[in-house]
């Protein structure tokens, strides 16, 4: 599909959706390989992010850090803790505080579906050189700075706290 057909769109509004159909295409590629080992993209991020934080995250931090509403993390760690992949942890410091703690199990399913990723991950970006890929990067760098700004602005705008949305 030629996204450059709209004449009448802006140069913003022709990038925004080349972004969305390229992220389109690399979900559903990713959900489908993973599907092959029972496992799903929000799974695989979210067993990254617990294990890449530098300490224990609660629901709130993990909320903010997915860019979800607690409702759904909650639902998504629900269904994580029933297979086995996180546990909850009381907060020996607040008892009223939960944290999200990777298994053996999760860690284990990590590793495999991000070895089995790897290989998508490289075909389609293999088609870059390594100055694109650093252009790229950057350019979503500076893409997702804007993006925060807007939020803020959003935030702002509709008076609603940004961990408290639903």
């Amino acid at each position: 599909m030629n996204i450059d057909r709209h004449l009448n769109a802006s140069p913003e509004e022709m990038t925004f959706r080349a972004l969305m159909m390229t992220w389109r295409s690399l979900f559903y590629m990713m959900e489908t390989t993973l599907q092959e080992i029972d496992m799903s993209g929000p799974r695989m991020w979210t067993l990254r992010l617990l294990e890449d934080a530098e300490s224990p995250l609660t629901m709130s931090q993990l909320a903010e850090r997915t860019a979800s509403v607690k409702s759904n993390v909650t639902q998504l760690i629900d269904r994580m803790e029933s297979e086995h992949l996180v546990r909850r942890v009381r907060n020996p410091d607040d008892r009223r505080s939960v944290f999200i703690e990777v298994t053996d199990l999760g860690r284990e399913r990590l590793a495999a579906a991000e070895t089995i990723a790897q290989s998508d991950i490289r075909q389609v970006f293999g088609k870059l050189k390594p100055f694109e890929l650093e252009q790229m990067r950057d350019y979503l760098e500076r893409l997702r700075g804007g993006v925060v700004e807007c939020e803020a602005v959003w935030h702002q705008r509709h008076q609603v706290e940004p961990d408290k949305q639903e």
